[in-house]
C-alpha cells in the first residue's frame, strides 16, 4: 500500500483505513478479555467463597 501510494477501497467504494486490521484485532482482544472475566466470575470466583 505504501509502495503504490493508493488507500485501497473495499467492495462498497469506500476507502479502508491502514488500521483496519489493528482495530479488528483490538475488539477481538475485547470480545475474548470479556469472555475471559466471565467465566473467572462465574466459576473461579465463585469455588473460591467460603460456603
Amino acid at each position: 500500500m505504501i509502495t503504490k501510494r493508493v488507500t485501497p477501497i473495499d467492495w462498497r467504494g469506500d476507502k479502508i483505513s491502514v488500521t483496519r486490521s489493528i482495530e479488528y484485532s483490538i475488539e477481538k482482544l475485547k470480545d475474548i478479555k470479556e469472555e475471559m472475566d466471565l467465566f473467572w466470575n462465574l466459576y473461579i470466583e465463585k469455588q473460591n467463597k467460603p460456603k
